[in-house]
């Protein structure tokens, strides 16, 4: 036994000698070229120039636009709002929703609950406010069961009586001005669909929440502002987000879809209108609370993206048939979304084959420089924030962003060649009567 002890220290005794050797002979730079090629040459230019050109901009700017007279001539004429709130056993949620809904100061609005065939208290809750004719309110009745939330959001566009359709969650709440800051964006008639600034609203509650507030703040608040100013941002947001009615009519309204929220963008890019980002139209969602939870919403969204962005609409890198930056930012997004975690993951192979003493130093400069990086994007998704007072504490989280991101990366990875597989390609997401009319993809 002792000669084991003995055996063991000297080999990490040597390990570590050549280990610091190693690092001896080489320059800061050389070490991120050899051991970060993809985050020096991809995830460095793409996340970091957003994130101190788009604060810049804002300080210069703070917020206003150039057509502001033209916005503030529009939102005068208070056009009528149709809001519609799909809902399925929400009854935790759904009052609060509705008064959120009610209390927006924007006067000329009407709301369409759709109850989709709930089992809980949902319906009856919502129908005293339909008592009272504060809302409109539905009820999937079919013995078949729940239709899903694309079938009730074309449920209620039925009954819509607005030109502007705005589509909500039922576990989210709404800024007074939420309303205004949606609508106005429609005053360029080349703006089709308008997407909200969404937070967390239980963010306090386990460290996994802690985690989506720091990263709907990077990919929300930061990111949509940054693609919406280059015009090409992709996806709005099911949560929030507001259309014109008569696109919705043209483009056939809201498929079932895994991720029907990207799937309707995309519709809606195709006719050649913009997607606007409006940071100043906040609302506040529930999110997942444990990783399995949030490892299966991931699952979906993630086979979704791939299913609706090149399966569905691959017809979009026809060069010759839609705008460039349908394109440009597709290709991206295949790169930095799809590619980068197998590229990622085998490049941590070759090094665990062929040059196995680098992978401690990977490991500990991976999450140091993650922990900068994170640290950088928060601060200037923070600056940009109207709760910024409230969000600082956030910076507190950075050293646990970079764990949780690479359990995330793991996730997408999975996801990925699931869906390339089609292994489990019926989702339990959507329900049975809804899969079973869908196209496949």
């Amino acid at each position: 036994m002792a000669d084991i002890i003995t055996n063991l220290n000297q080999f990490f005794a040597e390990f570590m000698d050549g280990l610091l050797e190693a690092v001896r002979r080489r320059h800061v730079w050389e070490w991120l070229l050899l051991l970060f090629p993809f985050f020096v040459f991809a995830e460095l230019p793409r996340y970091v120039i957003p994130a101190i050109v788009v604060p810049v901009l804002n300080l210069f700017k703070r917020g206003e636009t150039k057509d502001a007279e033209r916005r503030a001539e529009f939102l005068r004429k208070q056009p009528l709002v149709s809001i519609i709130v799909p809902a399925r056993n929400e009854e935790k949620v759904i009052r609060q929703c509705i008064r959120s809904l009610l209390e927006t100061g924007y006067p000329n609005k009407e709301i369409i609950v759709v109850d989709d065939a709930s089992t809980d208290k949902t319906y009856q809750i919502a129908r005293r406010f339909a008592d009272r004719k504060e809302i409109t309110l539905l009820r999937n009745t079919s013995p078949q069961g729940r239709g899903g939330k694309s079938f009730a959001m074309n449920l209620a566009l039925g009954v819509c009586k607005g030109d502007y359709i705005v589509q909500v969650d039922a576990d989210t709440t709404f800024d007074r001005n939420t309303l205004e800051e949606m609508l106005a964006p429609f005053a360029d008639p080349k703006v089709g669909a308008v997407t909200g600034n969404i937070k967390v609203r239980n963010a306090g509650n386990t460290i996994v929440t802690k985690f989506q507030a720091c990263e709907y703040l990077l990919s929300i608040t930061l990111w949509r502002n940054w693609a919406s100013r280059l015009g090409i941002l992709l996806q709005i947001a099911g949560g929030l987000s507001c259309f014109r009615r008569d696109l919705l009519q043209e483009v056939g309204a809201w498929d079932s879809e895994l991720v029907e929220d990207a799937d309707l963008t995309m519709k809606i890019r195709k006719l050649g209108f913009k997607t606007i980002f409006a940071k100043s139209a906040v609302a506040f969602t529930t999110v997942p609370e444990t990783l399995n939870a949030l490892a299966a919403q991931r699952k979906r969204w993630e086979r979704g993206f791939f299913r609706t962005f090149f399966r569905k609409h691959a017809d979009v890198m026809i060069p010759w048939r839609f705008h460039p930056s349908n394109i440009i930012e597709l290709l991206m997004q295949f790169f930095f979304t799809i590619l980068c975690p197998y590229l990622y993951y085998s490049y941590i192979l070759a090094l665990l084959f062929w040059r196995l003493w680098l992978v401690p130093i990977f490991l500990l400069a991976s999450y140091i420089i993650y922990v900068a990086f994170f640290f950088l994007l928060l601060l200037s998704a923070i600056s940009l924030s109207e709760r910024r007072k409230d969000e600082w504490r956030y910076l507190l989280y950075v050293f646990m962003l970079p764990l949780v991101n690479e359990y995330l990366r793991f996730v997408r990875a999975v996801s990925y060649i699931l869906e390339l597989l089609r292994i489990r390609y019926e989702d339990p997401h959507l329900p049975e009567k809804a899969w079973r009319e869908a196209p496949r993809w």
